[in-house]
């Protein structure tokens, strides 16, 4: 990328990563606000996805605009990529501060809601009376405190997930410059 593309790709990514990262805390304090227990939901977690989808497309459609409508894989990866990295820091340490400063118990409802979830989905598709009990003990043994380590190393995993959500995204939205222009 030339120094200006690298000018516009990184205030762009900016733009749309802290976008990105205000609506993820937003509907995530509008999820708690109706039902805390919602912030364990799969169902309003995916929802979440089609925010994350939607900011690196128009994070990459942006900056394919600043260059006449082309891109290439490469300038599309990383445009989509920092505007995922710079949503889900900010995400990531908003989740931190609910957790640990906003309301201490909401890792107890959410431990909570994962168990019942659980027990519903075994008990659905039949699962004996033996399996859910050991399937409970498991979940009971796990911690789910938010501490920093934890927020950190969850964040570089969600980052791995979103550099190959970002590089599926790139490479439907790339296009080449023509060689005789």
């Amino acid at each position: 990328m030339e120094n200006q593309a690298v000018k516009e790709f990184r205030s762009i990514a900016i733009k749309w990563g802290i976008i990105s990262g205000l609506v993820s805390i937003l509907y995530t304090i509008l999820l708690y606000v109706i039902d805390a227990k919602l912030l364990a939901s799969g169902t309003w977690t995916s929802l979440s996805m089609v925010f994350i989808i939607t900011f690196i497309v128009l994070s990459v459609k942006e900056f394919k605009l600043t260059q006449e409508g082309y891109i290439n894989l490469s300038e599309a990866l990383f445009t989509g990529f920092f505007t995922f990295v710079i949503g889900s820091l900010i995400s990531a340490l908003f989740g931190y501060v609910l957790m640990n400063f906003i309301d201490t118990n909401l890792p107890i409802i959410i431990k909570d809601t994962v168990i019942e979830n659980a027990i519903a989905m075994m008990q659905k598709f039949g699962a004996s009376e033996d399996d859910i009990t050991k399937a409970l003990a498991s979940l009971n043994e796990q911690d789910y405190g938010v501490t920093l380590k934890r927020v950190g190393l969850n964040f570089l995993g969600t980052s791995a997930f979103g550099f190959v959500l970002s590089f599926i995204i790139a490479a439907i939205m790339k296009k080449k410059r023509p060689v005789f222009e």
